[in-house]
């Protein structure tokens, strides 16, 4: 995850069109596909699952990629899998403990 996409996650911190490319890029490759398995658990909170994987996604990405936090950024993909997987899972699929309506 390194070359443009590190470039295009540093950018998108000062610049607002760099943001938008980025945004574009992880609803593209992220929230659709993620919108579909929400979809089956929730249809009415498909959105809301949704980014809440983004926002994990994203903030994996940027301690790996751009700060290169240490052990995440050395983690292999199996281990940040392992480690991420379960949370990822219940955004999708698991109770998130907000009241229907918020």
């Amino acid at each position: 995850m390194h070359g443009p996409f590190q470039a295009i996650l540093r950018s998108a911190l000062t610049s607002e069109q760099a943001a938008a490319t980025l945004g574009e890029f992880l609803t593209s490759a992220i929230l659709g596909p993620v919108s579909a398995v929400a979809a089956e658990t929730d249809p009415g909170g498909v959105q809301f699952r949704a980014s809440l994987v983004v926002t994990q996604m994203l903030g994996l990405a940027m301690s790996r990629c751009v700060l290169k936090i240490g052990p995440v950024a050395a983690a292999r993909p199996e281990q940040l899998a392992a480690a991420i997987g379960p949370t990822i899972d219940r955004y999708l699929t698991g109770d998130l403990g907000v009241p229907e309506g918020d």
